[in-house]
């Protein structure tokens, strides 16, 4: 069993190479990638195993651990939110409501603000958002539901009244 494990997660280390060497433009950094990316899964087998989409899931992880090598080699700055709401569409209407939904989240309270960016805008897993903010899991979920029905109700406002002033 554990032996058949090993297997179905080393079966990946390629593919996973390739996808950091894509991603990260550098042989040494692509390999620790890798390898950091096989330890999360081994760390997280139950998860792995249960996972409806395991192919999906270790790029998830890859993709995740990735974009911490970059910000750690100060080569991916992160996408700074006015950065994120001029590249989401050409459209102005589009942009406006992205630099609104921006604003609101600027305006946010911590821990909403960091936990809203992380999952909505990083695309984070909750583990993760909890394992940095040091709070449960379900904390987490309870706080961004919350945070986006708040958000919500500002952009129905804004949507019916005109603009709101935020902050």
């Amino acid at each position: 069993m554990k032996n058949d494990l090993r297997k179905d997660i080393l079966k990946y280390n390629e593919r996973i190479y390739r996808y950091a060497l894509k991603v990260l433009h550098n042989s040494s950094d692509a390999m620790d990638c890798t390898q950091e990316v096989l330890l999360k899964l081994w760390q997280n087998k139950s998860k792995f195993e249960s996972h409806p989409n395991p192919a999906g899931y270790v790029f998830l992880i890859a993709k995740n651990t990735c974009l911490d090598k970059l910000k750690e080699n100060n080569k991916f700055p992160g996408r700074e939110l006015n950065e994120w709401d001029a590249q989401t569409d050409t459209d102005p209407d589009t942009r406006e409501s992205a630099q609104i939904l921006m604003k609101l989240i600027e305006a946010l309270e911590e821990p909403q603000q960091s936990i809203v960016k992380m999952r909505d805008l990083e695309d984070r897993e909750y583990e993760y958002i909890a394992e940095k903010l040091n709070l449960s899991v379900n904390n987490i979920r309870v706080i961004l539901s919350r945070s986006r029905k708040q958000l919500r109700e500002e952009l129905n406002k804004i949507n019916a009244y005109g603009e709101v002033k935020i902050g």
